[in-house]
């Protein structure tokens, strides 16, 4: 591999150096940027108090009836009445 380097002549040995050092970076990021100490301990308990977010919907049907996760009798959570609709016919 270094006869390879060598046949290549100057202009790879600054890519060499440049590749080297990338990689030294991109190790010394993963040893000192760990999830500890970059986001706070109750981060995401925050997040969620401060959305209002209370888990998923459970007591509603299924968002697309007629898929096959959906059970067959699975109606739409909230219906939609043409006649109500800006662009119903008169």
């Amino acid at each position: 591999m270094f006869s390879i380097i060598q046949a290549a002549g100057w202009p790879i040995w600054p890519l060499v150096a440049c590749s080297i050092l990338a990689l030294a970076i991109v190790i010394e990021r993963f040893i000192s940027l760990k999830a500890g100490k970059i986001t706070p301990p109750r981060l995401l308990e925050e997040v969620l108090i401060v959305t209002g977010y209370h888990g998923p919907d459970v007591e509603g049907a299924p968002i697309a009836p007629g898929t096959p996760s959906a059970p067959p009798d699975a109606k739409p959570r909230h219906s939609v009445d043409p006649a109500n609709t800006p662009d119903a016919p008169p």
